[in-house]
This record gives C-alpha cells, structure tokens and sequence, in this order.
C-alpha cells in the first residue's frame, strides 16, 4: 500500500510538473581537478559564524574531484550522464549549498551535506558495479540491466539524507527564514538577495526522522523526469522499489550497500577532521562542541548542581573547576549520546585526553592536570579537580550566571593537615598546587612498554603497542605470523576495555548493565594496515573468542564486551 502511494507520487509529479533546469549542467563543465585554493573554504563549522551562500560554478570546483570520480566510475556515456545525472546534482546543490550533514556528528561543517551526499553515490556505485542484483536472470539480461542499477544507486547515495534539510533553520540576519517547501535555498538566496545565513538546528527534530522526508524531496524536487522515462524503458522499474526499501526500512537490494557507503564516508570524515588539529576547528572540533552542550545541558536540566557539597562543578574567584571521576565521565557521555554524540568518551582518560588535546585546560607545575582545592566552609576540601581555561568557561558559564563566584585558596604537597592553616597563616594564599597522586601530561603522551598477559595453557601474551598500531605492512603475513598477530589483537582489546580506554578504543558506552561496546574501526584498519582481510578478521575473532571474552560485530562495526565476560576476564 505505501509503495503504491509513493508510486502515485511519481507519476503525479511527471504529469503535473513540468521542471526546466535554469542553469544547466554538464559533464564538461566539472574541472579535471579541484581547486586546492578552495579547500578550506568548507570546513571547519565555526559556531556563531554565518555562512555564506555558493554559487554552483563553487562546488564543480571545490568538488571536481569527487564528481569527477562519479562520472568516471558510471557506465554511460557524457551525453547520457547530462540529461540523467546532472541535473539531479545540479538540483542537490540549489536545495542543500553549504549545509551541514548534522550538528556534532559526521560532516558537521558547511557544505558538509552536499560533500557526504556525493562520497555515498560514490561509495555506492563503487560497490554495486560488483553486485548481482537479479541473480536468477540469464547473463544477457544482467548484463543489459546492470546500467540501470548502477545508476539507481548512484541517485541513492545524492539523495538519501536530502530530508535533513527540516532539521534546522536557515535564517538571514533580519530573521528572513527559508521555506524548503515553497523554494530551493538557491532560489531563496537570490530573491532576497542574501550574502549570508546562520543555520539552527532545531532542537525537537528526532533523530532518524527524515527519511521519509528525503524521500518525498527526490520525487518532488530532485529526480529528473528522464530518469524516470530511463526506468519505464528498460523495464526497471522495481529499481525505485529498492530506492525507497533502502531509505525508509534499510531492507531490499540496495540496504547493505547504503550502510556501507555510509559508514565509510563517515569514518573518512572523522580522520579529516582530527587531522585538522584544534588551531584550525576554532572551537567546533568533533568532539568539542558536543562536550561543552553536554554539560550545559546537564546544568539546565538540574542533573548537576553548582558549588554544593554534591556537585561536580565549582565556580569559584580563582576560576572553573570540574571534579572528573567515573561518574561525571558517565554523566557527560550519556548527555552526549542524548545530542546523538555518543562517539564522546565515558572514561577518565578519553575525557582528559579531549580537554586536554583541544586546549581547555589550565595545569599546575606545567605538566599537572588534576588540582586539589580548598573552600571555605562548610564546603572544605576537593580533590582530583580539573581547570577549565576562562575562555573556554565562557561557554559553560553562560548556563549559571546567577551562580556567585565562591572563594577558593589551596595547599601544597608537603602540607598534611588543611587545618594548620590557622598556624601557618602565610600559606595560605589564592593559588592552585595539584596533587602528587594524580597523573600529568607526560603519562599522557607517553606510550606504556609492552604489558603481558599469562594464560593458564598458552605462554606469555605481549599486546600491541602503539608503535605496532602505527605501522603499515606492505607484503602479508605468513599464516602463524597473522594468528600471533590476531591472539595479541583480540587480548589488547579485552585488556583495553576493561580499563575504559586505549588506541583501538573508540566511542566506548557502557550499558547501565555493565556491557561495554566500542566502534571497531580503528581494529579493522589496524588489520587492514597489516594485510589482514574482512574474511579472516571474523574467522580469527570466532577462533580467540574463548580467551577474549570479545565479539565482533562486523556489520555494525563495534566491539562487545558483556558484563558477565567482563567479569571472567578479570
């Protein structure tokens, strides 16, 4: 019944809308290589920052590459690609521009949407060149047919996020807000003749919700009225079945192709990102802007008081201090995973790393991270207490402005007794000293030597160390070689997931019932690095499983470790 509508849909819109392409484009007029000078003109999303509307002569340029790569990988010739495929991505980039793809998640700065969009067509078209999709069909007519779904997927991959569009508002400096509906944000840009836009994600948009979205805005908006008559003339038309199976169920001939085209431009996005370095994300790195929401979140919401004896955080005439221990983590990360963050870390170690790593930390000693604090009563003492740098405070501050400053002196590390200070008087001044206990910057950056694990029947495990992980092989391992490798993978990831963190250790939850669960991609490219296919991954994880106590979930691509497991491993 639903495919039946969307099928009215289609044909509803070939007989009532008659769509003119302004400004038409073509194979020919995609650069051979994209503008470098460009390169940075998309990325990163700078919060408060208006962005400022592209021309399409833009993205060729920006982008060549990319479409470039597209356009070679079809099997059509230009001719055919200008009147199926180009006006679709001419139409992508009158509706979608510099837009970004989400607000913390992947592709997050702008032209983020546009640039996801395009690596999923890829990504896609890529791999259904080597899928059989009518696999009971004689080879003449696959071969025949072959074209058809090559080229579906290609508009699959364009158009399957389109839909996020509703998920924020695109307003002018007057507050001049555009309407999807009524108009593409080209169209809206040039008639009100607007330089630049501020993009607000709204903040009941739900999560996974604009799929169906997406897909009306591609029958409606986006897909050319050729590629229909394409379909209904090489008799394909369940190609649009597949389309619409893949987008609203994750079902049909297309759904692991999509899920894989996601999750690697996803991946790719994520190591172009860390790569930029904090000097060059101004604040808006992918984990940073969802840290700080997170805990203002968590402030506005009453889950986290403000200088009381129960609260993790002091505001105080020395500046902001937050009590890091397993519990703020905790508290931090599911807040995270609330803002559809949950790649925010829940340990510790990966919290300090991140405030560390992106600059929000002040430190005593020059290497110290943690800092001990004494109030006055009857709040009294704190210890393993982090410092936030006032201009990153600024942000969090702005939750509690009614808050009033406490005053805050400290002691030093030979000062045994908080209470001498009514003897010893001149110690008593404003200033921080942290503790001797807790660990500093240099145990941060430096890599641990080789731990060992003793197992009952087999001899001493020494895991992978960072070095290892580093190295990138360039001739395979013999057979014993990659079972020695796999024995020492599989027990560095159980032994790095009982402590909460570690290098194969990404986006780490723990479930209220003690399972822990971790993304698996830095494993897989790990194996990868060392000439260990997807094949002998699973069958090595399946062989080591009584050891490790570790699953592996190659299609979702994350790490299982349950309670009970975690348990015995101990």
């Amino acid at each position: 019944m639903f495919f039946r509508f969307l099928g009215s849909l289609r044909q509803k819109r070939a007989n009532n809308i008659k769509v003119t392409e302004t400004n038409q484009l073509l194979c020919r007029n995609i650069p051979q290589h994209s503008d470098l000078s460009l390169s940075n003109e998309t990325y990163p999303q700078i919060c408060g920052i208006p962005i400022a509307p592209r021309s399409v002569d833009f993205f060729c340029k920006r982008y060549a590459d990319e479409l470039q790569t597209l356009i070679r990988q079809m099997p059509l010739s230009d001719g055919q690609l200008d009147v199926l495929l180009m006006p679709l991505i001419n139409r992508l980039i009158s509706y979608v521009n510099v837009l970004p793809a989400s607000e913390f998640h992947h592709h997050s700065g702008p032209g983020g949407l546009f640039h996801h969009s395009l690596e999923c067509a890829s990504n896609l078209v890529s791999m259904a060149q080597n899928q059989v999709f009518e696999g009971k069909a004689n080879p003449e007519s696959r071969y025949r047919s072959q074209q058809a779904w090559i080229l579906g997927a290609a508009v699959l991959g364009l158009g399957h996020d389109m839909g996020k569009i509703f998920d924020m508002d695109v307003m002018s400096g007057s507050e001049n807000l555009w309407n999807p509906l009524k108009e593409s944000l080209n169209t809206w840009v040039s008639r009100e003749k607007i330089k630049q836009f501020f993009v607000i994600w709204k903040k009941d948009r739900e999560h996974k919700k604009h799929e169906l979205r997406s897909l009306r805005l591609m029958y409606l908006k986006l897909i050319p009225q050729a590629f229909e008559r394409y379909l209904a003339e090489t008799r394909k038309i369940e190609v649009f079945d597949a389309i619409d199976q893949a987008i609203l169920f994750g079902t049909g001939p297309y759904a692991t192709l999509l899920k894989k085209a996601e999750a690697i431009s996803i991946e790719d996005d994520f190591k172009k990102r860390k790569a930029l370095g904090a000097q060059f994300t101004q604040g808006s790195s992918p984990l940073l802007l969802p840290l700080i929401t997170a805990i203002q979140s968590l402030l506005n919401t009453g889950r986290w008081t403000v200088n009381t004896s129960q609260s993790p955080l002091f505001m105080t005439t020395q500046g902001l201090f937050l009590s890091l221990n397993s519990q703020t983590a905790q508290d931090i990360h599911h807040a995270a995973c609330q803002l559809q963050a949950s790649y925010v870390p829940a340990s510790i170690e990966g919290l300090c790393r991140v405030f560390n790593e992106e600059g929000l930390l002040e430190v005593s000693n020059g290497k110290d991270l943690f800092w001990t604090i004494q109030l006055s009563k009857p709040l009294g003492q704190f210890c393993s207490l982090i410092k936030i740098k006032s201009s990153f405070a600024v942000f969090i501050l702005d939750s509690i402005k009614d808050i009033k400053p406490v005053e805050v002196s400290a002691f030093g590390f030979d000062k045994k007794d908080p209470n001498e200070d009514e003897t010893k008087p001149q110690n008593l001044k404003d200033r921080l000293i942290a503790p001797k206990s807790n660990f500093d910057l240099s145990e941060l950056r430096a890599t641990k030597s080789p731990s060992k694990i003793s197992l009952d029947t087999e001899e001493d495990i020494v895991l992978i160390n960072k070095r290892e992980f580093c190295e990138v092989l360039d001739t395979p391992l013999a057979i014993d070689e990659v079972k020695k490798l796999m024995k020492r993978c599989v027990l560095t990831i159980q032994s790095q997931l009982k402590e909460g963190g570690g290098f194969f250790i990404e986006n780490l939850s723990i479930s209220e019932g003690g399972c822990r669960t971790c993304s698996s991609l830095e494993v897989e490219r790990f194996l990868r690095n060392h000439q260990i296919g997807e094949k002998v991954q699973e069958i090595m994880f399946r062989l080591y499983r009584d050891i490790s106590y570790v699953e592996f979930d190659q299609a979702h691509h994350r790490l299982v470790l349950k309670a009970e497991e975690h348990e015995k491993s101990k």
